[in-house]
């Protein structure tokens, strides 16, 4: 039985790296493993790491695979087109797990309250809340002028679901497509280049490297996503001058309900 940590995460780190090197560049399909997935799986691998053993000599596999990933990354797709039918052929989307009519691998499991059901999952008002407002903040109504990614990720009340308002709590509104929520048919995404973006910019800020490389990385994804903040006057005004504190909150919103930290 293994009783150090350091050693898991190097034999992971390590296997992974002797896989990548027999792999295809370009696999036959999404549903197949290539260099690009592995790449991000070591990246991402080599974060948990980092702050797992409080290592932050990690990061640099996470720098090394990102920068071949970014490098090659395509633009990366509308946000509102990645998770629903057809993600699996957006050029941003690495690997999925295809829908199977023969495997019955439907992924809905949110139903919800407004129109006769009930939720299995909801999101915490926390979440709803990292969302930076890119308009002014209406107190009676403070789901309005919210990042537009909110209005893919979370159901809020106000919102119309389903041909009716939406005026229950929060729900996920993420990989539920309509206009059928409870049975969704779309592949789910395990990686996609956007990640490959967050994690350089973390390991950039967190071993001292280029402020400004980082904030362009995480402009591309801001922009993309139609979050027109200017990323200095947040750091300033809304993460206590923490560039780190905004890179965090930029994966926590990006990647919501999207099984990581």
């Amino acid at each position: 039985q293994v009783q150090d940590p350091k050693e898991v995460f190097d034999f992971i780190l390590d296997d992974l790296d002797k896989a990548i090197a027999g792999l295809p560049d370009k696999p036959s399909n999404k549903s197949k493993i290539g260099k690009p997935a592995a790449r991000l799986l070591r990246a991402r691998a080599a974060a948990y790491a980092a702050g797992y053993l409080n290592d932050k000599s990690y990061f640099q596999i996470t720098l090394d695979e990102t920068a071949q990933l970014v490098a090659s990354a395509p633009q990366l797709a509308d946000f509102d087109k990645l998770f629903v039918t057809g993600c699996e052929d957006l050029d941003e989307v690495i690997l999925v797990r295809r829908y199977s009519l023969d495997a019955t691998n439907s992924w809905g499991n949110w139903y919800n309250q407004s129109i006769g059901g009930y939720c299995v999952t909801t999101p915490v008002k926390a979440l709803a809340d990292a969302f930076e407002y890119v308009g002014e903040r209406n107190e009676t109504m403070p789901y309005l002028n919210k990042d537009p990614r909110f209005y893919q990720t979370i159901y809020a009340p106000g919102m119309e679901m389903r041909g009716k308002y939406f005026n229950t709590g929060l729900s996920w509104k993420k990989y539920c497509q309509e206009e059928e929520t409870w049975t969704t048919y779309n592949s789910f995404i395990i990686f996609r280049y956007a990640e490959a973006y967050l994690l350089r910019a973390e390991a950039l800020v967190e071993t001292g490297g280029s402020t400004d490389e980082a904030k362009s990385l995480i402009k591309v994804i801001r922009d993309r996503a139609g979050n027109t903040n200017d990323i200095d006057k947040m750091v300033a005004e809304r993460y206590n001058g923490s560039l780190r504190d905004l890179v965090r909150n930029e994966r926590r919103v990006e990647l919501a309900q999207e099984g990581l930290r």
